[in-house]
C-alpha cells in the first residue's frame, strides 16, 4: 500500500511453524522444519468484496498511548507482520477486537474499550471531532457534539440464541424494536428472533451498512415508503442497495426519524447520515438499511454507518454495550445536501459506503468466524 511505513521484523520476533502458538492459533500444515507460521486473513465480505491479508504471525512489545503517561497500555502482542494485501483496507493496519484468542482485547486483557467514529460533515470547523479508540477505562473522555451532558445508555450483550452460540467470539445485541416517525413497529422475530419477537443482532465495524431480517426490513420499508412515497422509488440495485430515491425528490420530502431500541429500552437514536447515502454519480439517495442476505440465518447486523457520530462502549467486566449519542447538528433540516462539496454550513455529509478504519470482528454471512 502506497505511503505506509514497513515494518521489518528481525528473525526471532517471527514464529516458526511448529511453535506451539503457531499450531494452536493458526493450525498450520508444515513442509518443512523452521518454516515461517504463515496466516492469510479476509475481513468484510469476503470474495470478491472482501480485503484480505497474507504475511508472517510475529511477536513484539507494543505501547499503545504515551508511554510517559499511567493510562498507556503495554502488553507483549502476537500479531501478523503483512508480506501482502489485496482490497482497499484504507488504512495502515487492522485491530481485531473481538473475543477470540488472537484478538488484541483478548492479548491485553481488556475489561473495557470504547471508540468514536465521527460524521463527515461539511464545515470549516477546524476543531471537527476525529475518529478515536480508547482502551480501558474512559474517564475524562468528552463525546464530541454532546453538549447536553447525556449519559451512555447500557444494554446486555446476547448471551442466547443458535447463532450466537455457534459463533462466540463476535458481540451480540438484542434488537427489540425499531421507531419510525415515533412508531414502534412490531417486530415478528425471523430465524434469528429471540422469544418475544426481538432480533439477534451482531455489532461489526468491517461492514458498513446495516441488515435486518427480512421480516423487519418489510416493516421498516413498509413505513419508510409510506412516508416518502411509493410511486417515485427507483433501482438502487447497482449501488446494492434497494430503497432510493432521487435526490430531488428527497429535497422535498419530510423524512421520518429513525431509532433502534435494544434490550434494557436502550434506544439509539439515529441521524440522517446513518441511514442514508446519497450517490453523486447516480444523483440517488438511498437507505443503507437492506435486509439480510438468505444464507444469514435470519441475523441482523449493526454495521459501522448506523454507529457514526455515537460514542461506542464495551464493557466486558459487566457484559453490556453502551452508546451516547451527539446532538444533531444545529441547522440540521430533515433533508440531505443534494452537493454535499458546495456547502460551507455544518450539514450532515452522508458517510457513504465506505470501509471504518478499525475493523472489530471479522463477519462473513457464511459465518466464518476468524479469530482476529
Amino acid at each position: 500500500m502506497p505511503g505506509v511505513t514497513v515494518y521489518d521484523a528481525r528473525p526471532e520476533e517471527l514464529y516458526k511453524c511448529e511453535s506451539d502458538t503457531c499450531q494452536r492459533i493458526i493450525k498450520p500444515t508444515c513442509n518443512t522444519t523452521g518454516d515461517l507460521c504463515e496466516y492469510t486473513y479476509t475481513y468484510g465480505y469476503g470474495g470478491d468484496d472482501g480485503r484480505e491479508t497474507t504475511g508472517n504471525l510475529a511477536v513484539q512489545n507494543f505501547t499503545f498511548g504515551d508511554d510517559s503517561e499511567d493510562t498507556a497500555v503495554k502488553g507483549v502482542v502476537t500479531f501478523g507482520c503483512s508480506s501482502s494485501t489485496e482490497g482497499d483496507f484504507g488504512a495502515s493496519g487492522v485491530l481485531g477486537l473481538n473475543k477470540g484468542n488472537l484478538s488484541l482485547v483478548s492479548q491485553l486483557n481488556l475489561g473495557r474499550f470504547s471508540y468514536y467514529f465521527a460524521p463527515e460533515v461539511n464545515t470549516t470547523d477546524n476543531n471537527a471531532a476525529d475518529d478515536f479508540i480508547v482502551f480501558g477505562d474512559d474517564d475524562g473522555i468528552t463525546v464530541p457534539g454532546n453538549s447536553g451532558g447525556s449519559r451512555p445508555r447500557y444494554t446486555p450483550f446476547f448471551t442466547t440464541g443458535a447463532v450466537r452460540s455457534a459463533n462466540l467470539d463476535l458481540y451480540f445485541v438484542e434488537l427489540t424494536g425499531i421507531r419510525v416517525g415515533g412508531k414502534d413497529l412490531q417486530l415478528g422475530g425471523g430465524g434469528g428472533g429471540s422469544a418475544g419477537g426481538s432480533l439477534e443482532a451482531v455489532l461489526s465495524t468491517s461492514v458498513p451498512v446495516t441488515y435486518l431480517e427480512k421480516n423487519a426490513y418489510g416493516l421498516l420499508k413498509k413505513e419508510l415508503v409510506s412516508a416518502l412515497g411509493s410511486n417515485n422509488t427507483e433501482d438502487g440495485s447497482a449501488l446494492g442497495l434497494d430503497l432510493c430515491y432521487r435526490s430531488q425528490h428527497m429535497d422535498r420530502a419530510k423524512i421520518p426519524d429513525i431509532a433502534f431500541v435494544f434490550g434494557g429500552n436502550a434506544v439509539m437514536k439515529l441521524q440522517q447520515w446513518n441511514y442514508l447515502y446519497q450517490d453523486e454519480d447516480t444523483g440517488l439517495e438511498c437507505l443503507t438499511i437492506p435486509p439480510s442476505p438468505d444464507d444469514s440465518d435470519g441475523l441482523s447486523l449493526i454495521g459501522s454507518m448506523i454507529q457514526t457520530g455515537t460514542y461506542m462502549i464495551y464493557d466486558l467486566h459487566k457484559s453490556r454495550l453502551g452508546f451516547q449519542t451527539s446532538d444533531p447538528p444545529p441547522s440540521q433540516s430533515s433533508d440531505l445536501p443534494s452537493n454535499p462539496t458546495s456547502s460551507a454550513t455544518a450539514q450532515p455529509k452522508p458517510r457513504g459506503v465506505a470501509v471504518a478504519v478499525v475493523t472489530m470482528a471479522c463477519f462473513v454471512w457464511c459465518l466464518v468466524v476468524l479469530n482476529a
